[in-house]
């Protein structure tokens, strides 16, 4: 009955919870709208969004390395996600090889989440949007390793 109780009131805060990731969503996007080497996810006028995290996709930039120089400032990233086809567990459930997705692949290569929790203040998203900025004015892929 606790649990359920507990459950329930999160429910209530559903609402809340979502409009705070979509201003911290909001504002990463509008500090990092216009810098250059970044593609930001196109929105429709009429989606919803209810954002669990911030994509990105560097092709200039060599992303793990800016994931590193993140998290050696205390950034938190998540590489974005991998095609389902190349996920540990599809072998046991297809038995045909995996399909070539270059766009997919491009994306998981070179894209990275950075967070929209709520916990977040809207100046710690200026902070993280300052230093990724930061960042990507001192390192640049050359254009064989932006493409590998």
């Amino acid at each position: 009955n606790l649990l359920a109780a507990l459950g329930v009131e999160q429910l209530r805060r559903i609402p809340q919870l979502i409009g705070a990731r979509r201003e911290r969503f909001d504002r990463l996007r509008n500090a990092l709208g216009a810098v250059a080497g970044i593609i930001l996810p196109k929105l429709p006028a009429e989606l919803y969004a209810a954002p669990f995290c911030f994509p990105l996709v560097f092709p200039e930039h060599d992303r793990d390395r800016v994931m590193c120089e993140l998290e050696a400032v205390g950034i938190e990233t998540r590489p974005l996600f991998a095609p389902q086809c190349q996920q540990p567990y599809w072998p046991s459930l297809v038995s045909e090889p995996s399909p070539e997705l270059p766009v997919a692949e491009n994306l998981a290569r070179n894209g990275l989440y950075l967070s929209t929790s709520p916990h977040l203040s809207l100046s710690d998203c200026d902070y993280i949007a300052s230093v990724l900025i930061d960042i990507l004015a001192r390192t640049r892929a050359t254009p064989s390793e932006a493409h590998a």
